[in-house]
């Protein structure tokens, strides 16, 4: 099944955050994190604001403690 390009969101691997793509948003403003746009394992686009693991191969989509290295940040002087 195809995605539906217009239906897609960013999320938040650590606050669980969604905002849709079209906000522009790519880091969260609660946290500071790099939002996922797709996910990490396989590359499937994140179509529901409640996703939490990734519909086409079950990878859960927030960070887990301890598994992953610091999250990408905003730096001062980067857009």
């Amino acid at each position: 099944m195809p995605e539906d390009p217009r239906v897609a969101y960013r999320l938040c691997p650590r606050c669980l955050r969604a905002v849709p793509v079209q906000s522009g948003e790519r880091y969260c403003v609660n946290d500071g994190t790099r939002l996922l746009e797709h996910c990490p394992a396989c590359g499937a686009g994140i179509t529901s604001p409640y996703s939490r693991y990734c519909a086409g191969c079950g990878q859960a989509l927030a960070a887990q403690d301890g598994k992953e290295g610091p999250s990408p940040r905003l730096q001062r002087g980067e857009t």
